[in-house]
């Protein structure tokens, strides 16, 4: 089968299939047939490498459930996969790259779950759902990751498969994979998409016997500038010197094949420089563009593993060239860097000139997909009403009685030919290939701008995800940094036809590429990068062997252990010591053991973690600063638990912590290793692999310090165990750190555990400082390293200075003498009077607290303080408002046609307002809250009329709200059994409305279209005599003789007929209701919604013959409004 035909994402088959997928292994040595080849081998051991952990956790998951199994400890963490259960997925939504779904977890058993810290759901990771057992699977990548929803159980995902359907009522079982999908995904597309490979003698064939030149090179007369004069390319002999180049010898015959062999391979130990020969060879090309840019058009790609190192690399570049942004462009957004901030590509993006018709485009794009987006929620609520949970849960239509069959018929009509859901797949689909077209318009806009940039850098996934827009570049040169740690699938995927020079950096002897299943690791080489293959099929590579970094103590752990030959620059051989310890280089030994980390398969280990925080805070105290110290650890449950234990550290003390991989390249003065592992199954996990224990021994330039289970380091592993054969001889492993005292160095102590730092509470030692501060105190600490002499130390004894008048200070000796606050008695000046006055205070500019008690001009005795001014009189006194007329307390300075009561809130009158409102009420608030303008509100009951015939239960002062009395509509075949705020359903029985002379044709909902029949009633009471009423309507109980005084009454006389209302059962005169009836029109012609009501009480009329076709049009005007 072709490789190019299997999906990226695992099928059913690939999970479930007992027969183990078609491998073969990655080539050290020999050769590959063909470019598809070689695509095949790579292809399928990266795809293995994802589908693998994911097909064993589930299998392991069903044999679980088979037996009873299922472990519910370590949050629902089974082995290679996470469970979740309850799971529940919402109706697709759009976003703006596509069509989402809101999924919904249990989080019951997730509540220990540290959601920012947890790799749980990131965003790119592949799930499994499934409603039966896995028998059937849908597919789906997260697609954007809020830790705030996801304590709460919510998550956005984007279906693998568009064409998938699923029941949102149902209940999923997820399944998560830990190997990270979105890592392997886009190299995986990249690869299905390369028809040829550049490099491929050497690459395929192994034939690397006879490297080239570049193409570029190899005409007749190229030359290169060299430290500013120009020099044939390819006469090495005749460039300038090592010395003139900054170069050591290394390094130079590194350089030279950088240059003139088109692949090219440096191999650099730790702190021999391959950074620094980086720079210097982008230094070179960037001064000889002309050589190697044809017409204008290529680039040097730069391509990093990690975000850090690339960063680190084009910051390089920055400072050792003039590029400006557009010139150097970084793709990607994880960048921390602000000096890059300028020339990343969406800053890049604002700058640039824009392009109108890209910009249209996008534009025309986004307004299609906002119509189809609110067509797509029109089907969703159109959706919502067909699936009513009352017509889903008739299961005998005949018992229905015909009002709510009807109702039932309609909404079968409504799903028969409104096909909702084929509408809303083909809207969901046209958002898709909207937000698709969107994607590739962005990506063409951003090729133009990579097409001007003459440095191009970027990750190795980031490379493979945005290979739509890498499409636009043609890199003439590509440099990979940290080339050995980069599996071999992900840098073919870079090598474009255009590339003509490939240069690789790295170390195969540091970190290796990190596949997920070891397996493949043991059977397949997988592990081996392009960089190692090439060494070890026999290409010319350049060493660098003189390393700047290590002291020869720390430089001798990895030579000759891991590396035969390192040389130490002369630089290296002065190193200060470690202040406050007796050793520069030590390990640490002990015997606690480790823990599993929760929700990982990580390891923990306490009493080192604690240890490191200790050791940490005692160097500090030695006047480290914290950036000089990096604590690294081998798993990244031990850093989480470092990080944790310093959480009360200060923002200037805390010092990086870091797991291992993620310090490759970089250095620090001062390394603290916490090994972790300390078990009695004889397991140390990454410290049995040379690369990981490389890394960790050869980051320190000054100190190192490593704290774990050496005895069982040495036990286990051979490499360990010569290590620690040397260490042996010098004395380095120790079973306690070995402290001394800087100030009284015949003070010593070892700390074998976290408390034994107490022995040093300041870094020095438990003899009192006694230093002689300039003030005539001395220090109160314990003996401490740090501030010898004393700038930064505060004194915290009482002053012993005295004020003026002989008062001691009462603040402490390092602040400065506040004013003298003593109390004494002084003669004020003003008044005469004596009184008791701080002693700074001047009494000329005391203001006397005495009772002033003279007499106002308006006869009142001032009662304020002798030294404040008398006036205005604030007694009060009974004056008449002006506003209001009313009598109030007013101060007796105030003008009552001045008076202010928004001023004086607490003098507001206070008498009730009593004008009369707007809705006819008076008044209730007090008269100074109104001012009589602004009067609030009227709070007392509405009772209007509303529409529908009941009086409004709101307040006066508000709208009237929806009616909540139960409706009064209905007709001789029933009542309405909706609230009055509901619509009410139609009677389509037949109008009833018949008497012998005309009878009405429409159904009993219509508005009836025949005239009243003015004919008399041809029917006999009980009591014998004619009836009274009219033709065709309810026969009022009123007889014209048995009960005359009553008709009398009723008629005043008048030859009249009568005619009764239901359901009151009122009586009236025929002249009577026609006139009530008789429709009134508002201004400007508009009709009032109001249900008829009966003139005696007020209730809503619900069936009279006569006035059909006004009750009837008001019902159904009363339904319009609802």
């Amino acid at each position: 089968e072709d490789f190019k035909s299997l999906p990226i994402t695992p099928t059913l088959t690939d999970l479930m299939s007992d027969k183990l997928p078609f491998l073969r292994r990655n080539k050290i040595t020999g050769r590959y047939r063909s470019v598809q080849h070689y695509l095949d081998v790579q292809f399928r051991l990266l795809r293995e490498d994802f589908i693998s952990p994911l097909r064993d956790g589930i299998k392991e998951l069903l044999r679980s459930k088979k037996l009873g199994k299922v472990k519910q400890t370590r949050h629902n963490y089974q082995g290679d996969i996470r469970l979740y259960k309850n799971v529940h997925i919402n109706v697709p939504f759009c976003g703006r790259n596509g069509i989402l779904y809101k999924l919904r977890f249990d989080v019951a058993t997730l509540k220990k779950v540290d959601w920012d810290q947890s790799k749980r759901l990131l965003t790119g990771s592949l799930l499994c759902l499934s409603v039966d057992n896995f028998k059937t699977i849908v597919f789906a990548i997260v697609s954007e990751r809020h830790v705030n929803q996801l304590r709460r159980g919510h998550i956005l995902i984007e279906l693998v498969d568009d064409w998938i359907e699923f029941d949102h009522a149902a209940e999923y079982e997820m399944v998560e994979a830990t190997a990270y999908f979105e890592a392997y995904k886009h190299n995986l597309k990249k690869m299905q998409e390369i028809e040829d490979l550049s490099f491929k003698d050497y690459i395929l064939n192994s034939d690397v016997t006879n490297v080239m030149a570049p193409k570029y090179l190899r005409n007749p007369g190229a030359a290169l500038v060299l430290s500013g004069k120009r020099y044939q390319a390819l006469k090495i002999s005749k460039w300038p010197g090592k010395e003139i180049l900054e170069l050591n010898q290394s390094q130079y015959s590194a350089f030279q094949n950088a240059l003139t062999k088109e692949f090219a391979i440096i191999q650099g130990p730790p702190g021999t420089g391959k950074t620094h020969l980086g720079l210097k060879i982008m230094e070179t090309l960037l001064n000889n563009i002309s050589t190697w840019q044809r017409n204008q058009e290529g680039c040097i790609l730069i391509v990093c593993h990690t975000n850090h190192a690339l960063d680190q690399f084009l910051e390089g570049i920055i400072s050792k060239s003039e590029l400006k942004p557009g010139e150097l462009v970084r793709i990607g957004g994880k960048s921390k860097s602000d000096e890059l901030e300028p020339f990343n590509i969406s800053a890049v993006r604002k700058s640039a000139k824009k392009n109108k018709d890209v910009g249209r485009s996008i534009y025309e794009k986004r307004e299609q997909q906002k119509r189809i987006k609110k067509e797509i929620e029109e089907v969703h609520e159109a959706q919502a009403r067909s699936k009513s949970s009352e017509a889903n849960q008739v299961t005998d239509v005949w018992a229905l009685d015909q009002p709510c069959r009807f109702r039932l018929y309609r909404s079968w009509i409504n799903l028969l030919y409104c096909p909702l859901e084929i509408q809303l797949k083909y809207s969901l689909a046209c958002y898709k290939v909207l937000a698709d077209e969107i994607r590739e318009t962005y990506s063409i806009r951003d090729g133009g701008i990579l097409k001007r940039a003459l440095v191009v850098g970027l990750t190795t996934t980031g490379a493979a995800k945005h290979r739509s827009m890498m499409s636009h570049v043609k890199p003439t040169i590509t440099i990979v940094e940290e080339a050995a740690e980069v599996l071999e699938a992900h840098i073919s995927t870079l090598l474009s036809s255009h590339c003509e020079h490939l240069i690789l950096i790295g170390d195969h002897q540091q970190l290796r590429p990190n596949p997920a299943v070891y397996r493949l690791v043991k059977e397949y080489n997988l592990d081996i990068s392009l960089f190692e293959r090439m060494v070890q099929s026999g290409m010319c590579f350049s060493q660098l062997n003189m390393q700047h970094r290590m002291r020869p103590e720390i430089s001798q752990l990895i030579t000759p252990h891991i590396y035969k030959t390192l040389y130490n620059h002369p630089s290296v051989l002065g190193r200060d010591n470690i202040l406050g310890i007796s050793g520069n280089v030590l390990f640490v030994d002990h015997h606690e053991v480790e823990s599993k980390v929760a929700d990982t398969t990580s390891k923990s280990n306490e009493h080192e973690a604690m240890f490191i925080v200790r050791l940490v805070r005692y160097l500090l105290c030695q006047e480290y600063q914290a950036s000089q110290i990096t604590v690294l650890t081998m798993y990244q449950g031990q850093t989480s638990l470092v990080k944790k234990k310093m959480a009360n550290f200060r923002e200037d003390e805390i010092v990086r912590v870091t797991p291992v991989d993620n310090f490759q390249g970089e250095e620090n003065d001062i390394i603290l290793l916490s090994c972790v592992r300390s078990n009695a199954d004889n397991n140390i996990g990454f410290l049995k692999v040379s690369n990981r224990v490389c890394v960790a021994l050869s980051r320190a330039r000054k100190g190192f310090y490593c704290v774990g289970n050496i005895g069982l380091l040495r036990k286990v592993s051979p490499l360990w165990s010569k290590i620690c054969c040397d260490l042996d001889k010098d004395k380095r492993v120790v079973d306690g750190i070995p402290c001394l005292c800087q100030n009284h160095p015949d003070t010593k102590f070892i700390a074998r555990f976290p408390v034994d730092f107490d022995k040093a509470p300041f870094g020095g030692c438990t003899i009192p400082c006694s230093f002689r501060l300039q003030c005539g105190h001395v220090c109160r600490l314990e003996c401490h390293p740090f501030d010898k002499d004393h700038v930064k130390y505060d004194c915290l004894e009482s002053c012993t200075k005295f004020c003026l008048q002989g008062h001691m200070c009462t603040a402490q000796c390092y602040m400065v003498c506040p004013p003298c606050q003593r109390l004494m008695a002084k003669v004020i000046p003003k008044c005469g009077h004596k009184q008791m006055v701080a002693c700074h205070l001047d009494p000329e500019k005391f203001i006397c607290q005495i009772t002033c008690y003279r007499e106002k001009p308006c006869g009142h005795i001032c009662t304020k303080a002798c030294g404040e001014e008398c006036l205005p009189c604030h007694e009060l006194v009974v004056k008449t408002l002006s506003k209001c007329g009313h009598d109030q307390m007013v101060p007796c300075h105030q003008d009552p046609k001045e008076f202010n009561w928004q001023i004086l809130s607490d003098r507001k009158c206070t008498l009730p307002c009593e004008d009369v409102l707007h809705c006819g009420h008076t008044c209730r608030e007090k008269c100074g809250d109104c001012d009589g303008k602004r009067h609030t509100a009227c709070s007392r009951t509405c009772s209007q009329n509303l529409p529908c015939g009941h009086l409004c239960a709101g307040k006066c002062g508000e709208s009237c709200p929806p009616c909540n009395f139960e409706c009064q509509g209905g007709c001789s075949h029933g009542f309405c059994e909706e609230s009055c705020r509901s619509l009410c359903s139609g009677c389509l029985e037949p109008c009833e409305w018949n008497c012998p002379h005309m009878r009405c044709d429409l159904t009993c909902w219509d508005p009836c279209k025949r005239p009243p029949c003015n004919f008399p009633c041809s029917k006999s009471l009980m009591c014998g005599h004619q009836c009274s009423g009219l033709c065709g309507e309810e026969c009022p109980q009123v007889c014209k003789m048995c009960h005359a005084g009553l008709f009398q009454q009723l008629t005043r006389g008048r030859k009249e007929m009568l005619i009764v209302l239901d359901p009151c059962h009122h009586v009236f005169t025929v002249t009577q209701l026609d006139a009530h009836f008789k429709l009134k029109k508002l201004p400007g012609g508009h009709q009032k919604v109001q249900t008829p009501s009966c003139p005696a009480c007020g209730r809503a009329v619900r069936v009279c013959n006569r006035y059909n076709t006004i009750i009837k049009q008001a019902a159904l005007d009363l339904n319009r409004v609802k």
